[in-house]
């Protein structure tokens, strides 16, 4: 089976969105690839991705973080230094991984930990070669923007871009964290995208630099999840361990053919310039960096089968079909944060009617399950807009509480 055969199956039995299963898996092998991996001369372009997961709790976006965690925490460096545990001593990881729940100081710390040094061939001479690479994982991401938020995006975007960074701590001499590189994968819920957008952090160039996914539905909804059989999901976990570690020894440039260049050109003039003159003020950042999305997309599908060094068309088609299926999520989703409060509310109300869309939903109902959040006048607010946009449909009553919505068949 092949390494994303075997993600799937070990997850088989996870209810998350297709999503965050596929890129949880993207996520995991641009991580074991670290910053020696990129495409290019001057400047250089490495391969890290920066994820996030935007949904309800218990939608399963941890389930998937743990997953990836698990896998890349699990081979061990023994010229490490050993790291102290409650149980003893043990070797480093192999791939260093941040704290679960982390704070920018912290986040400093485990990156100049993850300071590496390794022999490369260059031209067939070995070389010393050096770099700060850190998978970090959260559950919550609005854990690491408590404090320092300014600090924390400008560190965001030089270890996205894989440069050097300057820091003092409040008590110790400057530093500088050279050759770094972050993959970044985080959770959170629309509450926090709303606080993210009035602490003006989307301004910044970390929000056009970030894959947002956001999703409403669980793959399925069961009590007893059965998925692989205990001996299947070991075969599955072990061919997925030892691709990572395969992965850990690669170094070099990426290439791709001139058909896959006039490929890419073609696609990026007459089909992603368009989107981006035409997108809103929320995706106009990311259309602008979607070409630096898809080589690392596809550098990330192609190291998922592959250790060769040459990008295919059918891993830039593959990039292209995946982040084609995520955008209008995204595009939906990043369009309710802003400066009208009640449009995060607004989703929630639809979707509540959606789920009834048969038989409908009393508007006292609806009043009843927002009232510790919502006015009765804020709620007929929202109705009415979803009424405006063709979204909902009011079937008339005597008394406008006991009116009912649906959706259009």
């Amino acid at each position: 089976m092949t390494p994303k055969e075997a993600w799937d199956i070990y997850m088989e039995g996870a209810p998350s969105p297709q999503s965050y299963i596929d890129f949880g898996f993207l996520t995991t092998i641009t991580s074991a690839l670290q910053r020696r991996v990129w495409y290019y001369d001057d400047p250089k372009l490495f391969c890290n991705l920066y994820v996030i997961f935007v949904g309800k709790p218990a939608l399963g976006k941890g389930l998937v973080l743990s997953k990836v965690i698990e896998m890349l925490k699990h081979h061990k460096d023994p010229k490490r230094a050993k790291v102290i545990t409650a149980t003893g001593p043990e070797d480093g990881p192999l791939i260093p991984v941040g704290a679960d729940c982390s704070t920018f100081e912290r986040m400093l710390v485990d990156l100049t930990n993850s300071a590496s040094r390794l022999i490369v061939s260059v031209d067939g001479k070995p070389q010393p070669y050096s770099h700060c690479s850190l998978a970090f994982m959260l559950e919550e991401l609005s854990s690491l923007f408590r404090q320092h938020k300014s600090e924390v995006v400008k560190l965001l975007l030089r270890t996205y871009d894989c440069t050097d960074y300057d820091y003092t701590t409040k008590h110790g001499a400057p530093d500088l964290i050279r050759k770094s590189c972050v993959n970044f994968l985080a959770g959170t819920q629309m509450d926090f995208l709303q606080e993210a957008h009035d602490l003006k952090i989307f301004g910044q160039g970390f929000a056009s630099r970030t894959i947002w996914l956001f999703e409403t539905q669980r793959r399925f909804s069961k009590f007893h999840i059965e998925g692989a059989s205990a001996e299947l999901k070991a075969k599955a976990k072990s061919v997925i361990l030892e691709h990572i570690k395969v992965l850990t020894t690669l170094y070099g440039q990426l290439t791709y053919s001139p058909e896959v260049a006039q490929y890419l050109e073609e696609w990026y003039v007459t089909q992603n310039v368009p989107k981006e003159d035409s997108a809103g003020p929320k995706m106009e950042g990311y259309y602008g960096r979607k070409k630096v999305h898809v080589l690392k997309v596809a550098a990330a599908i192609h190291f998922s089968h592959s250790y060769t060094m040459e990008i295919t068309m059918d891993d830039v088609k593959g990039a292209l079909t995946l982040l084609d299926s995520v955008e209008p999520q995204m595009a939906a989703g990043l369009n309710v944060v802003g400066r009208n409060r009640l449009s995060t509310y607004s989703k929630a109300i639809y979707d509540m009617i959606k789920v009834t869309a048969k038989t409908g939903i009393r508007q006292g109902d609806i009043v009843e399950q927002f009232q510790s959040e919502l006015t009765y006048t804020e709620v007929t607010t929202i109705l009415f807009e979803l009424q405006m946009l063709g979204k909902v449909i009011q079937h008339g009553s005597d008394s406008p509480v006991n009116s009912t919505y649906t959706v259009p068949i």
